[in-house]
């Protein structure tokens, strides 16, 4: 590679891309995946970097002393992506969890006991 901005490509599915379309583009993906098209570009950086240290990390070690696989960090990782941009796909959901934010800061909690107490089980 004689130039950076040779060595910036990243080359996916026989196509070059350079580093900023790859950050802006949208890619046809499984139905599972599609959120990734909705990330901004900051918010594609940020997957891009915990992805890579999801990846390199050592396989954690749960609090009860089992080992989690590789795999299940990874899937865990893309479920926590994909429950962020569904979060942020609707402003009535995000709003909603704002004020549920709000309420708890504020006081405006009730208990398990408060709320079923007087619930026939």
């Amino acid at each position: 590679m004689s130039t950076l901005k040779e060595a910036r490509t990243t080359y996916l599915a026989e196509h070059a891309l350079t580093g900023e379309t790859l950050l802006e583009a949208r890619f046809d993906l499984p139905k599972r995946y599609t959120w990734f098209n909705e990330l901004t570009t900051q918010e594609r950086l940020d997957f891009f970097a915990g992805l890579l240290e999801t990846l390199v990390n050592p396989v954690p070690v749960l609090p009860n002393g089992k080992r989690r696989t590789r795999q299940a960090a990874l899937d865990e990782y893309l479920r926590g992506w994909a429950a962020t941009a569904e979060i942020e796909s609707g402003p009535e959901l995000l709003q909603s969890i704002r004020a549920g934010r709000a309420d708890l800061q504020h006081g405006r909690i009730l208990s398990y006991a408060e709320i079923f107490d007087d619930v026939p089980r």
